[in-house]
């Protein structure tokens, strides 16, 4: 009899999917000096809160990466005005700016349902937007894709699409303004209150990332 089997192996019952560490076993956090001056920070600088005003305020992860396949995910709390993706550090952080706002940015804005970039819609994609909901972020930096999907479902709401095989991505490559560049997860808020949090791999993940994607 093997009294050495691995615990998975002898507590099947129990879930033991976490999220994978990067470097040294740490994960990204948002940057508290990366930030809309309207946003406060809080659980381990994992929960972003819009204190005031009715523009769009955002935030940067602590970690960026211009090239490699990296997965994330964010929880919203109200369902319009949220958006999420990838700017390059140092962009503007003004108030009214947002994930897609600007060529320093693209990002998914669900209510919108697509993907933009410089303000205007870049690639129709419907995610849906809900209160409360799960958004994953699968970004293959090198060959410059996307892929978002809500609550576990269809990545860029296709069902042929996989960030695994590298199908059905939201291909940025044309943008020459993102091109080779470090690029941070990014998120920003509308409403007055509004909330968002992150995990970037430091807990379990509500969906499993892809299969050949790290954390931030």
């Amino acid at each position: 009899m093997n009294l050495w089997l691995p615990a998975r192996q002898l507590y099947p019952q129990y879930s033991w999917r976490r999220g994978r560490t990067g470097a040294g076993g740490a994960t990204a956090t948002w940057n508290s000096a990366d930030k809309n001056a309207r946003i406060t920070l809080s659980g381990g600088d994992l929960i972003a809160t819009k204190s005031n005003g009715s523009s769009f305020a955002m935030l940067r992860a602590t970690v960026g990466a211009s090239t490699g396949k990296k997965f994330c995910s964010f929880v919203f709390d109200t369902a319009n005005g949220q958006t999420f993706g990838l700017s390059l550090g140092g962009s503007s952080l003004a108030d009214g700016v947002w994930a897609g706002s600007s060529t320093s940015s693209i990002g998914y804005y669900p209510a919108a349902n697509g993907v933009f970039f410089s303000s205007s819609p870049f690639q129709t994609v419907s995610l849906g937007a809900n209160t409360g909901h799960t958004y994953d972020l699968a970004v293959d930096l090198t060959n410059r894709l996307l892929w978002g999907r809500r609550n576990g479902g269809n990545w860029n709401n296709s069902g042929t699409a996989d960030p695994a095989t590298g199908v059905g991505g939201v291909d940025y490559s044309a943008v020459t303004q993102l091109a080779g560049l470090t690029l941070y997860p990014t998120g920003s808020m509308d409403s007055s209150g509004s909330g968002l949090t992150a995990n970037f791999g430091a807990s379990a993940y509500t969906y499993a990332a892809p299969s050949g994607f790290g954390n931030w």
